[in-house]
């Protein structure tokens, strides 16, 4: 009898856990089912947000009255250390008496015709910005507007060169101070403008802030790409400090560093610098830009 009863437990026992393994799967088959909905929800959404910004530009460009606004970022200009920026506005409809001005917060600049074209020059201190509206007048009717393309901001990265450079190779450090680096320094200038050439380039090597070798690059007209083979052998006494990097000069004064290395005699950890650790440095020394600010 008790063997009876012990079999009925049992098998009431498995019949429950079954269920709950049944009830578990059932849930785990719902969540799924809800997670997978939840994705598909989310891309239709953006989808549909996608065609509504679409829509959006649509009606924008055809309720516009321009058909065109850009700006035209000029050399800088190390006298003064402004840029001078070029603002050009083509309109759909042009009458014999129309005019066109920026407002730049309540300081106008009256824009010169050439055909369809509007356009004027405003010189900018190198990290100002400005958000100027458009002002169309035609037979004393005034019409505003504001285009994204007008807008000056980031002048140091679209008037000023860029210069990426790396060590290509290998290096080494024993026991005793010996410190060894054989390979290539590859250089990628990229000219913001075509006054914007370099007259100068070298690799230059520091010890404990002293520059104890420098080597130039050979330099060619229009070129922005450029390797130096490098081969280094030299002692460092302990606790020294080597640091190598790039620094170029182009034809208006401005100088362009890019650190390589960053290396300390008997640390078994280093500080590798930045990929992107660069500094410009106007004519007077004065830094401008720098990647760690």
């Amino acid at each position: 009898m008790n063997k009876k009863i012990g079999s009925a437990i049992l098998a009431l026992l498995v019949v429950s856990i079954g269920g709950q393994f049944l009830n578990r799967l059932k849930l785990n088959d719902l969540e799924t089912m809800l997670q997978e909905s939840g994705r598909r929800i989310s891309g239709l959404e953006h989808r549909l947000e996608n065609q509504v910004s679409y829509i959006e530009n649509v009606l924008e460009r055809g309720a516009s009255l321009i058909t065109n606004a850009y700006t035209e970022i000029g050399s800088p200009e190390a006298a003064n250390m402004t840029v001078p920026v070029t603002f050009v506005v083509e309109l759909k409809t042009i009458a014999p008496n129309t005019s066109v001005s920026l407002d730049f917060d309540g300081e106008l600049l009256p824009l010169t015709q050439s055909g369809i074209k509007f356009s004027a020059v405003k010189n900018f201190a190198i990290n100002e910005e400005a958000t100027p509206t458009i002002i169309i007048e035609t037979d004393g009717v005034k019409q505003t507007q504001q285009d994204y393309g007008l807008n000056v901001d980031n002048l140091v990265d679209q008037a000023f060169p860029t210069l990426h450079a790396f060590f290509s190779g290998e290096s080494s450090y024993d026991r005793n101070g010996n410190y060894t680096a054989s390979g290539s320094v590859d250089v990628d200038f990229k000219s913001a403008n075509s006054l914007s050439n370099l007259v100068s380039m070298n690799y230059v090597q520091k010890i404990d802030g002293e520059v104890f070798k420098e080597t130039p690059f050979p330099l060619e007209e229009n070129k922005y790409n450029y390797s130096l083979e490098v081969s280094d052998s030299f002692k460092l006494t302990e606790d020294s400090i080597l640091i190598t990097y790039v620094v170029a000069t182009d034809k208006a004064g401005f100088v362009y560093e890019h650190q390589l290395k960053h290396f300390v005699a008997n640390m078994s950890v280093q500080r590798e610098p930045h990929f992107d650790q660069s500094t410009i440095t106007d004519p007077n020394g004065n830094v401008i830009f720098s990647t760690e600010d």
